[in-house]
């Protein structure tokens, strides 16, 4: 059994202000995930010595991680939500949970009407999902809502214009829900993105661990495909990959979608969406289903059609390929390989590209170190 050689990890809990109080080093036991264009949880375990009275709702959790000094690099920023205090066997002991920074998406809806330009947009999915969330948590966001001065500031990134073109209706959705959707469409129309909020700085000085939230294209980390300039290779030839899987699943497929507007009986508005190529695919293989769509600007004909185009999205054909990604002392997490990287996995005869999509992390009281990464193509 090869013994790899555990990473250098620092915690840090941060005034919701973005302060840092301490230095929680001394942890006994930590979990955290890092998922893709989701809020990610994390749990930290503190022995009796952690002051309690430091305990705030949203307190920021820094977790940062590396091989040598001068090597770390932030892996996860999250808030805390919850918190536990307990004894085993009459020793007392402190447990801490919560969400990465994409939580704040989650506690805001879309809170504008229909027909209004902040409800229905046509644009790049990038910028739109940065329209989304500066409307709704920004610098557009009335007084209330806004967080562009709380804590250390909170910035949007400039458009990109990278996503593809998509015309979307989405009145008091949740922001993280809508966010999500928007990225499923892009992908669907053949580039994918992702979104996140990255912690910019930390100056004790003023007060702040400075947030922005941030859109990507192509891959949420690095692109470490066969064709990059820096190529990384999984699979078991490298004895880097278990429990691989190659799946074609067309069981719940929609290709063809009733969107049905406002209005009652015979007056309701509807439109029809078809991907000709998925239902032509077998001479029985048109799948019909339909989409409630009330939401929509009554006669706005482009916004019942974005969101049927979203539901064919949605109810697509799945092809699946994921395997475990396995550390060894040639291929380790925070050096050789990052959460969100798209790098070449050789499985089953093909070649795939695929990114990280998950990343787990969890350690205990002695510095056991134990990492689990997954590999994901759904398509």
């Amino acid at each position: 059994m090869t013994v790899l050689i555990p990473a250098i990890v620092e915690v840090w809990m941060a005034t919701p202000e973005g302060v840092r109080t301490s230095c929680l080093d001394y942890s006994t036991e930590l979990e955290y995930a890092l998922l893709k264009n989701d809020r990610s949880p994390f749990r930290l375990k503190l022995p009796r010595r952690f002051d309690r009275k430091l305990i705030k709702l949203d307190n920021i959790i820094e977790i940062w991680r590396g091989f040598e000094p001068g090597t770390l690099r932030m892996d996860y920023c999250g808030l805390v939500r919850a918190w536990k205090f307990s004894d085993d066997a009459g020793s007392d002991y402190s447990e801490l949970y919560g969400f990465s920074l994409l939580d704040l998406l989650r506690r805001r809806i879309v809170a504008y009407k229909a027909d209004t330009a902040q409800a229905t947009m046509t644009d790049h999915a990038d910028d739109m999902i940065k329209a989304v969330v500066k409307d709704n948590l920004g610098s557009d966001a009335i007084a209330a809502r806004n967080l562009t001065s709380v804590g250390g500031g909170f910035t949007i990134q400039a458009d990109l214009a990278d996503g593809v073109s998509i015309t979307k209706a989405f009145s008091h959705k949740n922001v993280l829900e809508i966010c999500r959707e928007i990225a499923a469409a892009s992908a669907q129309a053949g580039t994918e993105v992702f979104f996140d909020i990255i912690p910019t700085a930390t100056n004790t000085g003023v007060g702040g661990l400075a947030f922005q939230f941030q859109t990507f294209t192509g891959q949420r980390g690095s692109d470490r495909t066969a064709d990059s300039d820096t190529p990384v290779f999984v699979g078991t030839s490298w004895g880097n990959l278990q429990n691989g899987s190659l799946e074609s699943d067309y069981s719940d497929e929609v290709n063809y979608g009733y969107v049905l507007g406002q209005g009652d009986e015979s007056s309701r508005e509807t439109a029809e969406v078809t991907d000709a190529g998925r239902s032509g695919m077998s001479i029985w293989n048109r799948c019909e289903g339909t989409k409630d769509a009330r939401n929509t600007e009554q006669g706005d004909t482009a916004a019942l059609t974005g969101d049927g185009n979203t539901y064919l999205t949605e109810n697509m054909p799945k092809f699946r390929f994921g395997g475990d990604v396995v550390e060894t002392p040639a291929f380790r997490y925070g050096r050789d390989f990052f959460w969100g990287d798209r790098v070449t996995a050789a499985y089953g005869g093909y070649m795939v590209d695929c990114m990280i999509s998950t990343v787990t992390v969890s350690r205990d009281s002695e510095g056991n170190e134990q990492i689990s990464a997954r590999l994901e193509v759904e398509e």
